[in-house]
């Protein structure tokens, strides 16, 4: 009985885990509002290594553009609608110019408080990679039968 009711505590407590990243990354759209003030995004290129890499997960909190600062690492919409997450090199009052670590140079377009997202707070490693694979249709029900099916089993189980 003990064994089970850990196991079943286990089993919540990660399903809860995973609907919170999904319900994260679809409310981090670029318009989207976030989940408490906070957004997360799958890193899709290498450049900001050895910080963090393809296949990894940011969560940012959406802080105020003012807040910036020399040395932080921010996400900002490209005018391609592309997710960049680079860091600050340079900060004025009405922009702030990024560079990703691996890059030689910085990025060409100005980040302003209308295309500023948010600050880095969090590097969640891998979590991209199966963030993204979530995304097809078939692994997500996959998925989601087998947590079905473990609490069909583990309800119905007998000691």
């Amino acid at each position: 009985m003990k064994l089970r009711t850990i196991t079943n505590s286990l089993l919540t407590i990660l399903t809860v885990i995973v609907l919170l990243f999904v319900l994260l990354n679809v409310l981090s759209a670029p318009q989207g509002k976030g989940l408490l003030g906070f957004k997360g995004y799958t890193v899709l290129s290498n450049s900001m290594t050895p910080t963090f890499r393809a296949g990894d997960y940011v969560i940012d909190r959406m802080d105020d553009f003012d807040s910036i600062q020399e040395g932080d690492i921010i996400s900002y919409q490209a005018e391609d609608q592309t997710i960049v997450t680079h860091r600050v090199i340079e900060k004025s009052a009405e922009s702030a110019t990024v560079q990703g670590d691996q890059n030689e140079t910085p990025d060409q377009e100005a980040i302003t408080k209308s295309n500023y997202i948010g600050k880095k707070i969090m590097v969640i490693p891998f979590l991209g990679t199966f963030m993204m694979k979530m995304q097809n249709p078939l692994i997500f029900a996959l998925l989601c039968g087998l947590f079905a099916l473990f609490f069909v089993w583990s309800f119905f189980k007998r000691d």
